[in-house]
């Protein structure tokens, strides 16, 4: 590689950092002007997050970039080891990220790390990103060395031959189960609205609509779905899962 590519080529790396570095900045504000500014607007552009998405760019803006501000009481998001690597007019981007906030509807403070992927493609001189990937997970903690130390035996006490009885003892267990930032229920029924959207009932009375169109595959599933699990995302809003069956929607509660 001559001199001259060489130079170009890290000009186009800074380029492509100043454009992470702005959309860094976009989601820790709820700003979705850096994403207006350096992403492609076209059909079809479709943006991953730990299995939700959002199809087209005002999607992405206007139902997860700008709602952070309203979401959380702050949000710190770091790309870290960030590698670049350019093809002619196409590059794509792979860093580590490491995320933290807290949600105000629950209190609920989040520290996870994961991977990010970017695909840019050049355009008329300038840098445009195409899609994007993320995926990310509770911060894994490592355990501390911890010295054993000898424990005295104690003696066996013996247990009453009746135990206390519990209140619960004989009545049904409830069919929601509440697990830190998720929920488990009866999946009831689905109606498709005119925009193609999803209205989505549950045993628990609960009603959750899909933030993008579902299309007649998903629809399919949901109809045939029984359990169903939903869970916040990684940044904001709300993933529904249908289990033992490949589908994952973003969802907002209505009802």
């Amino acid at each position: 590689m001559t001199a001259s590519c060489l130079l170009l080529q890290a000009t186009d790396k800074d380029e492509i950092l100043s454009i992470i570095n702005d959309l860094e900045y976009g989601w820790e504000n709820g700003d979705g002007e850096p994403f207006s500014k350096h992403f492609l607007d076209y059909e079809g552009a479709k943006y991953f997050e730990s299995g939700g998405q959002n199809i087209g760019l005002k999607d992405l803006i206007e139902n997860h970039v700008e709602p952070e501000k309203d979401a959380l009481y702050f949000l710190e998001l770091n790309f870290l080891n960030i590698d670049i690597r350019i093809d002619q007019s196409f590059a794509w981007v792979t860093a580590d990220t490491e995320v933290k906030g807290k949600v105000k509807r629950n209190d609920y403070e989040f520290d996870k790390t994961g991977h990010q992927t970017f695909l840019l493609k050049k355009l008329e001189g300038r840098w445009k990103v195409l899609h994007t990937h993320s995926s990310s997970r509770d911060r894994r903690k490592n355990p501390k060395n911890v010295e054993s130390k000898p424990t005295k035996s104690k003696p066996i006490e013996s247990k009453p031959a009746t135990e206390p009885i519990k209140e619960t003892f004989g009545l049904p267990e409830k069919k929601e189960t509440v697990i830190t930032n998720k929920i488990r229920s009866k999946f009831l029924s689905v109606k498709q609205l005119s925009n193609k959207k999803a209205d989505i009932k549950l045993e628990n009375g609960q009603v959750w609509r899909s933030v993008e169109a579902v299309n007649r595959g998903e629809l399919s599933k949901l109809k045939s779905s029984t359990s169903i699990e939903i869970s916040e995302a990684l940044i904001s809003g709300y993933v529904f899962k249908a289990e033992g069956k490949k589908l994952s929607i973003r969802v907002r509660r209505i009802k």
